[in-house]
């Protein structure tokens, strides 16, 4: 084995010397690296919270009161039309709230339909439109026989929305529909052509003469007694309405469905489906001795635990838009 001469031995013990605080710094280096990427994530991490933050608090010049009713207009397609907002009893800035849409039947009216409803106790901004004249002489909803001509009422609701959006503190993925008899059909219609901007829509004694191909809304549920004169549960083929069956069995088909249950006793009975395509949940509430109308749904195990008090088809119909699962 060759020695190593003084001079090379020199040069070696220079560059090892050089080498150490190199090495020190490498190691600095990669921990002041490691702590700059912690600090960034950091940064990223309170930036989306502010973000979110920024996103739940509305920024407005309106100052609303919790709990009141406001009669409001907006013009749509050069038409004045008439609603009614209702703020829930919580209501602040500081938070965004969903919204929940009501329409009465056929010769119905917005107070009527806040009356019957009861949904002024869900923690949600509710909202009463009004209907025009029909051609029967009674004010109607968009997409029956008797509506008025000319009038797009799914264009009303759209309109009314983008200004609600502006004027009150609206969570924008939780809008609900909930309508009776022909202000259901006009739900199910309105849902179908607003896409996305729905999340949900209940219909009560509905009469659907307007089909869907395929639903958009999360979550559909159907509530119709068996005994409706006015309203076949088995549908009328002369009037050209569906049986609610059919009408609900359909859109689990589009929304392809892999889980059918049916619970219940002898005087409400509930059919649901689920494992749905785009986690869609479809149900259908069947009553017995009751007429056409704003239903009551009294069933123990339909009505969920800390419900919205004595109302219990609002409770039902809230707690279906609300639940994580069904």
């Amino acid at each position: 084995m060759k020695k190593i001469t003084p001079h090379i031995s020199s040069i070696l013990l220079a560059l090892a010397i050089i080498s150490v605080p190199l090495f020190v710094m490498f190691l600095h280096n990669a921990s002041v690296s490691h702590q700059l990427g912690q600090a960034k994530q950091e940064i990223t991490e309170l930036r989306q919270q502010l973000a979110l933050e920024q996103a739940q608090h509305c920024e407005q010049t309106y100052t609303w009161k919790a709990g009141r009713d406001y009669p409001a207009t907006v013009t749509s397609d050069d038409v004045l039309r008439s609603y009614r907002v209702h703020t829930p009893s919580d209501y602040t800035v500081d938070r965004r709230y969903p919204v929940i849409v009501v329409f009465d039947g056929l010769n119905g009216t917005s107070r009527r339909a806040e009356a019957k409803s009861g949904l002024n106790e869900a923690p949600a901004l509710t909202v009463y439109p009004d209907a025009l004249i029909g051609t029967t002489g009674a004010t109607a909803w968009q997409g029956a026989p008797y509506s008025p001509a000319g009038i797009n009422d799914v264009q009303f609701i759209g309109d009314m929305l983008r200004k609600l959006t502006k004027e009150f503190c609206i969570d924008t993925d939780a809008v609900y529909l909930v309508g009776m008899s022909n202000g259901a059909g006009f739900a199910h219609l309105a849902a179908c052509e607003l896409g996305d901007r729905i999340a949900g829509v209940a219909g009560i004694s509905g009469a659907y003469y307007q089909p869907c191909a395929h639903m958009p809304a999360q979550r559909m549920l159907y509530i119709h007694s068996v005994d409706d004169a006015l309203v076949p549960y088995a549908g009328s083929l002369q009037r050209k309405l569906p049986s609610i069956y059919a009408h609900a069995h359909d859109q689990s088909s589009a929304a392809h469905c892999r889980r059918f249950i049916r619970t219940g006793g002898r005087d409400v009975e509930r059919l649901s489906w689920s494992q749905c395509k785009n986690d869609q949940h479809i149900s259908l509430i069947i009553t017995h001795r009751q007429p056409h109308g704003w239903l009551h749904v009294s069933d123990a195990p339909l009505t969920p635990k800390g419900a919205l008090s004595h109302q219990t088809t609002s409770a039902v119909i809230w707690d279906f838009f609300t639940a994580t699962s069904q």
